[in-house]
């Protein structure tokens, strides 16, 4: 069943090497309870320990089951220990934190028994100790017998075929170890006990063989098996005495004398160890009858004749053609993570003070990170409901000319430094055309692309608005009584006249003070800031009268709302518009084709204006952060509408429309005015000179007469040139150019769009070019309400999410466009809105990043204080690791055991961590809210998602800090961590 064959084990010490064990052979029976005795040193305890799997012999061979342990490997020699042995230990070696039940329960947990089943087997084993009744007792709980019975019962209870017991009565009392003994002599009867003693005496009555031990070696075998050849060769002869020893009386061997159970067979021998076993358990059982007992022995069991050294000289151990480990993956030892995470856990519990102290410390850093996220999600929440109002301030706005605004590159751009502070002392000019994430471009407008536009599905907008160039000649009666024009487009176009979206929306985000909202065209509403401010200047432009308060202040004395809103008796103040241009324009009498506007007075008192009324007063809700109607006038989109119509059948529009080359109100040539290109090359940043310089480059006699020829004649080319050669301006360069040339304006168009682009670095197709001097007749025609096209469209969405649907749709258009090949008919738009949340969100994480930095410096403090505390845990559970060691477990489930323990802490702190910055967050948010009442009182707030990350994050930290430790644990040879004494 158990051979071993020249078992050597050496120690190497740095100067010398240690023979702990030298030449052992020795062949065990299936059942029999074998006692090794030996002075100290002799090297029992090793013995055991290599028979056990616990330590590796340097030498020789190990045979179970005819299998030899050559090539065992650590897994094997785990599987060996968990299945084929089973340890008792002279100081019990229970593990403090588990209960009696558990520590039984260990050896099958990891063996990998179901729950149930290893309960059931851990009972019995108990209750065949005699502690049935004891299963929830502590270690600490129970006497040293009812401990060392508990031993016995996790030794016993995954049914090994060999017991180890080393001193198992050593530390015990006389009776005590009595039973403990007739417990291990009950349990030899049908499997193989080894057991290491000092007491020859208790060795001698219980034992069916003594081995006797001294410096390595094997002296004495009372009982060898299987004729295991001993070679009687004294190496070290001991004098006979003249006088030999003579028992006075013979020992009882389980009943009957010694000599004659030596001369029975095996067989007979253990059918007289059953009969002796059945007696004391009936006499148990009957207080009446007589327990048999043996007789305390007087002389050695070996006679004194056999009392000299055994040879070292072994036999050759049998070839095993098949003598290698075994590789059943189903009997293979191992220790599951919730059995790991449940001794860990177990073992905190035991600790609580301590392990709450750890948790807590550990949890500083989490509850750092928890506030940063906290107040970082609370930014967030606040820019999101700041979107809502900041998309309305800021709507998609797409406009002949649009600025696009490319947040990615300017802040990739803004980090990178590597072309920051030259060491040179040049100044650097650029472009705005080259300046990193800015791009300019011109946009057609046409009637195809509004109709596009248009057909957005509007469940992603609040309003669409157009601008229509919307430009009424508005009159007012001032205080005075004078009639005064109402100079919309001043020097303060914009600051107070302004048109009212969509009703449903707009009554959403301001609030009627006084008064109503508007139901008819003619209406209009007076706008306040959220102070009910309007600007002086535009009170007066709007023609009331102010003063001053009487405390000499110089401040002027508040308005009732009253006296804006109309009142048929007691305010019937109101603003006329002049509907159609012929009551504000007239034919020139001269016959030139011009017409020339009327003085207001009269235009006003012409029948058939629109008298606008004032009907209330509105100001911005509380919950609008930004407003986005100027503080004024505001008209409803329907009057504009009834401007335009009007306007679009008045002579003057009329007679526009025939004139595409000039303008009928001062007889500018369309193809002269540059203004609008100029303007565009300008806000492009290129240098006039060198724009200029570049002209006069290009415009060579050559090239204009190539593009020329048939248009105009070589003299007048002549003259354009010599003109050019001092013109310093680019409008009066392009002045010389139809002056000189005196060309159809269709073909000088084309002419300068072919020509400007071609230059590089104004960056502007032809077809750009000839649109934007198209723009001029254009422009002319809205001047004089006469055209229908807007010339901007301002799209309100209704969230970001919204905002990102409308801007993939009008990407569509443009994608369209790619796929045609007509780049020209590209519109681009200006989402200053994304711009802006970009921004804040790009500062948001900045500040966000150094905060949480700062707070991760606690991280890396707790996880060193963690790492720290797991390497004490795995000093105070030493003899824990050797302990589930000799039970079966791997190395990878002894860190495992210790990784659980890190875990289950790292859980606590995150948790912690998590509950107390959520506490945390109601005093701050007071504080906050204290300071700015802009501050909402539930600003700072964690998400759920935050939290479980935090957990998570916090365990996945000390698993990293208690790695060390944990591996430094399962490397822990389990022979020096069973004589730990923690």
């Amino acid at each position: 069943m158990l051979k071993l064959y020249d078992i050597r084990k050496d120690y190497k010490m740095p100067d010398y090497v240690v023979h702990a064990l030298n030449g052992v052979s020795i062949n065990f029976r299936k059942n029999e309870l074998v006692s090794i005795l030996g002075p100290s040193g002799c090297g029992k305890t090793t013995l055991l320990n290599i028979i056990g799997g616990l330590d590796q012999y340097t030498s020789g061979d190990i045979i179970v089951g005819d299998i030899s342990t050559k090539n065992y490997k650590d897994r094997d020699w785990d599987i060996y220990r968990n299945h084929y042995i089973g340890f008792v230990f002279q100081s019990y070696n229970l593990i403090p934190h588990l209960n009696v039940l558990q520590n039984v329960e260990m050896g099958l947990s990891i063996s990998g028994i179901s729950r149930s089943k290893r309960r059931a087997m851990a009972i019995a084993a108990l209750e065949k100790v005699g502690l049935g009744e004891q299963l929830k007792k502590k270690p600490s709980q129970m006497s040293g017998g009812q401990c060392q019975r508990v031993a016995i019962a996790r030794a016993i209870v995954t049914n090994p075929k060999i017991i180890l017991a080393d001193e198992p009565t050593g530390a015990l009392d006389t009776e005590t170890s009595k039973q403990i003994m007739d417990l291990l002599q009950e349990i030899s009867d049908d499997r193989l006990v080894i057991m290491v003693t000092h007491n020859p005496q208790l060795a001698q009555r219980y034992s069916t063989r003594i081995i006797e031990l001294l410096d390595g070696g094997i002296i004495s075998d009372s009982n060898p098996y299987d004729g295991m050849p001993t070679m009687i060769e004294p190496v070290k002869p001991i004098q006979k005495e003249e006088t030999p020893v003579v028992a006075k009386k013979e020992r009882l061997v389980f009943g009957i004398p010694a000599s004659e159970y030596r001369k029975l067979t095996l067989a007979q021998q253990a059918n007289v160890r059953k009969e002796f076993y059945k007696e004391r358990r009936d006499a148990r059982k009957n207080k009446n009858i007589e327990v048999p007992t043996e007789e305390k022995p007087d002389t050695p069991l070996v006679e004194p004749e056999t009392s000299k050294y055994i040879s070292r000289i072994t036999p050759t151990a049998p070839k095993l053609p098949n003598a290698k480990a075994p590789k059943e993956k189903k009997n293979r030892a191992s220790m599951s993570i919730f059995t790991a995470m449940i001794l860990s856990a177990r073992n905190l519990w035991t600790k609580k003070f301590r392990t709450g102290l750890i948790a807590f410390a550990g949890s500083i850093g989490i509850i750092g990170i928890a506030l940063v996220l906290s107040l970082t999600n609370g930014f967030n929440i606040y820019v999101e409901n700041l979107q809502t109002s900041t998309l309305v301030n800021m709507p998609v706005t797409i406009s002949s000319m649009a600025i696009s605004i490319d947040t990615s590159s300017i802040i990739d751009n803004f980090n990178n430094t590597d072309n920051m502070y030259p060491d040179d002392n040049e100044v650097r000019p650029y472009s705005i055309k080259n300046a990193v994430g800015i791009d300019i471009s011109v946009n057609i407008l046409s009637p195809e692309y509004i109709d596009y536009v248009e057909a957005l599905d509007s469940k992603y907008y609040n309003s669409i608005r157009y601008s229509y160039s919307f430009r009424p000649t508005l009159a007012v009666k001032n205080y005075r009584g004078d009639i005064s024009k109402v100079n919309l487009y001043g020097s303060s176009a914009g600051n107070y006249w302004g048109e009212l979206l969509d009703k449903d929306f707009m009554q959403t985000q301001y609030d009627v003070l006084y008064g109503r909202y508007p139901q008819n065209y003619d209406e209009i509403v007076l706008v306040v800031d959220a102070y009910n401010n309007i600007n002086a200047s535009t009170l007066e432009m709007l023609g009331y009268q102010l003063s001053y308060k009487d405390d000499d202040s110089n401040t002027y004395a508040n308005i009732p709302f009253s006296e804006f809103v109309y009142n048929e008796t007691t305010n019937p103040r109101v603003y006329t518009i002049i509907t159609n241009n012929n009551r504000y324009y007239t034919e020139d009498v001269d016959g030139k084709e011009l017409y020339l506007e009327h003085k207001i007075k009269d235009s006003y008192e012409k029948p058939g204006n629109i008298p606008l009324k004032i009907v209330g007063v509105i100001r911005q809700n509380k919950n609008l952060i930004l407003p986005f109607m100027p503080s004024g006038l505001a008209y409803t989109p329907e009057l504009a509408e009834y401007y335009l119509n009007n306007c679009m059948q008045s002579d003057v529009a009329v007679a526009q429309r025939a004139n595409e080359d000039w303008s009928v109100l001062n007889g500018n040539d369309f193809a002269s005015d540059y203004s609008t290109l100029v303007t565009i090359m300008t806000s492009y940043g290129l240098s006039e000179k060198s724009l200029i310089s570049t002209l006069k480059t290009m415009l060579n006699k050559e090239t204009l007469m190539q593009y020329l020829q048939g248009y105009c004649t070589e003299e007048q080319i002549d003259q354009l040139i010599a003109d050019m050669a001092n013109e310093e301006t680019v409008n009066g360069m392009m002045t010389l150019i139809s002056k000189d040339l005196n060309i159809a304006p269709s073909i000088l168009k084309v002419f300068i769009s072919t020509m400007l682009g071609s230059i590089p670095e104004l960056g502007l197709s032809s077809d750009a070019i000839l649109t934007i001097l198209n723009s001029g007749y254009e422009t002319a025609l809205q001047r004089l309400g006469a055209s229908m096209m807007p010339s901007s469209v301002y799209i309100y969405p209704k969230t970001f999410d919204d905002k990102d649907a409308v801007l993939a749709y009008l990407d569509a258009w443009n994608d369209k466009c790619d796929a045609k090949g007509d780049l020209i008919l590209r519109v681009k738009y200006t989402d200053m809105a994304g711009t802006v949340s970009t921004m804040l969100r790009y500062i948001i994480t900045i500040v966000s990043g150094i905060l949480i930095a700062f707070a991760a410096i606690s991280l890396v403090v707790s996880s060193i204080m963690i790492a720290i505390v797991t390497y004490i845990s795995v000093l105070e559970r030493t003899t824990e690791i050797g302990v589930l060691r000799s039970l079966g477990a791997r190395k990878i489930d002894i860190a495992n055991v210790f990784n659980s323990e890190t875990t289950i802490i790292g859980a606590i702190s995150g948790v912690l961590g998590v509950i107390i910055a959520w506490i945390l967050d109601f005093p701050m948010n007071a504080i906050l809210h204290s300071i700015s009442n802009s501050v909402p009182a539930n600003f700072a707030q964690i998400c759920w998602w935050h939290g479980i990350l935090l957990v998570v994050l916090s365990m996945i930290l000390n698993i990293i800090a208690g790695f060390v430790p944990s591996i430094i644990a399962s490397k822990k040879d389990p022979v020096v961590a069973l004589r730990s004494t923690n």
